[in-house]
């Protein structure tokens, strides 16, 4: 049986572990949008130049693709991390409430 004092030790190791996951959330944003701005950038660079060396119109997009082939890998991991840490983080939300539940009724008990 958990005492209220083992309860509020989760209780309070869950919330340290929130904000701890909050800062690594703003790096990750920040990882994801430089990530976008690269790639967005890398395409915008890849067809001009390939406009500029005479390329046909209709291959000018999918060989600026082809060459941004590693900045997408980069956004495309990025956007996995983002995405992980915001499960990660609801994950914990539910794990907090479930322990808030648990003191509640013990204290009232």
């Amino acid at each position: 049986m958990e005492t209220p004092v083992d309860v509020a030790a989760k209780i309070n190791t869950i919330s340290k572990d929130l904000t701890a996951e909050a800062k690594k959330l703003d790096e990750l944003n920040r990882a994801n949008a430089t990530a976008q701005m690269e790639y967005d950038k890398g395409i915008g660079v890849s067809e001009a130049r390939h406009k500029g060396a005479g390329m046909p119109v209709t291959l000018i997009k999918a060989q600026a693709k082809k060459d941004c082939a590693d900045l997408l890998y980069i956004r495309i991991i990025a956007e996995g991390q983002l995405k992980a840490c915001y499960s990660n983080i609801e994950r914990m939300k539910s794990q907090l409430n479930a322990q808030q539940s648990i003191y509640k009724h013990l204290s009232v008990t």
